[in-house]
Parts: structure tokens; sequence; C-alpha cells
């Protein structure tokens, strides 16, 4: 008979005490008959860990959360955001003061063309100078500012439109022109991490 102490297979009361052992469908069971919770890794996103173990109290952002974060990230990055905004309004004065210009070049059928194409290379131009200050000063948290910088070109572009609208006439058909600034300002981003020096420069 096995006797009763730190060294024996069985606990006091005569129950053998293995802790976790396998039920036979493979899975953990512990000492109280419900099935043991894997150890958290220490480097696991503390989310996933929750989500992982049927837990998802608390795993997911709320909308309130996610307008704070994305105020702060604005607060750290205010003045691309608003050097971006200005350009907006810089290239819609530029794009209505060359807009009657160019209609009255052409024919009534180019007209058209004319004005949205002109709208189309101011955007051209201020996306290819934003995606290279970007590059050149990518600040200290270069993720963050690229993410600013992309979401307010689309910011800049729309007020680049309205209040080119709002000034004058003949006003923009081709509404997609306005998403040739974040485009051409993404591109560039993607390319300039491309290249040794500047992708050097970001990770810095």
């Amino acid at each position: 008979m096995p006797s009763v102490g730190g060294d024996a297979p069985y606990g006091s009361a005569g129950r053998r005490d293995t802790g976790a052992w396998a039920s036979p469908g493979g899975r953990h069971v512990a000492d109280g008959g419900l099935p043991a919770r894997p150890e958290a890794d220490a480097d696991e996103p503390y989310a996933f860990r929750r989500g992982r173990h049927g837990d998802t109290t608390g795993s997911k952002l709320t909308a309130r959360e996610i307008r704070a974060g994305f105020g702060r990230l604005v607060r750290g990055e205010w003045r691309p955001a608003v050097i971006l905004l200005a350009a907006g309004l810089l290239v819609a004065a530029a794009w209505r003061a060359a807009a009657p210009s160019v209609a009255g070049a052409g024919n009534p059928l180019e007209k058209d063309v004319a004005v949205d194409g002109t709208l189309a290379a101011f955007g051209i131009l201020a996306g290819a100078v934003t995606s290279a200050c970007v590059l050149l000063r990518p600040g200290r948290y270069p993720a963050r500012r690229t993410l600013i910088v992309v979401a307010f070109s689309v910011l800049a572009s729309a007020v680049s439109w309205r209040v080119g609208d709002l000034l004058g006439t003949p006003h923009l058909r081709a509404l997609g022109i306005v998403l040739i600034w974040p485009i051409v300002t993404s591109a560039g981003l993607f390319t300039g991490s491309l290249l040794p020096g500047l992708s050097r420069r970001l990770e810095d």
C-alpha cells in the first residue's frame, strides 16, 4: 500500500492527485473537472489573449475610443494637418483663377475637359510635393505622420474642389479627380519607402 506523503502519488484522502490531466477527447481538464486554461504568452497582445480565452470583455474598441485615438494622432501632427488644409485653399484659388482662361481656350466640347484637367494637374503637383515633404521630414513617428498626411490630403483635395466651385464657374464635372491628390501622395510615399536612402530616413 503506497504511503501518504509529499512524494506519494495519492493525496491524503486516497485520491490520485495528478493536477491537470487529459480527458478521453484530448482536452486538458483541471482538478475540478473544468477545462484547463492555457497559459498566456507574455508577449501576446492583451486583447488577443482575452479573446482567445473566450473573454471578449473590453477586446473591441468603441467608437468613442476610436475618436479619442484619432484626436490624439491629430494633436501630435497638427502642423502637417493645418498646412495641408491651407494648401487645399491655395489650390482652390489657383484653380479658379486659371479655369476661365483655360475654358475659353478651346471649343465648348473641350471646356469641361480643360477645367477638370486643370484641377487634376494641380492635384498631381500637390500630391508630389506632399509626399516629398513627408519623405524628407518624416518626424519623430513616421508611421503616424504618414497616416495623418494621407487622411488630410483627402480633406485638402475636397476643400480645393468645394471652395473652387463656390468661387465661380465652370464647376468640376469629373468628381474622381478629387482623389488624384491623395493617390499621388500615397504612391509617392510608397515609392520613396522602397528607395534605400529614404527608407532609412523613415526607419530612423
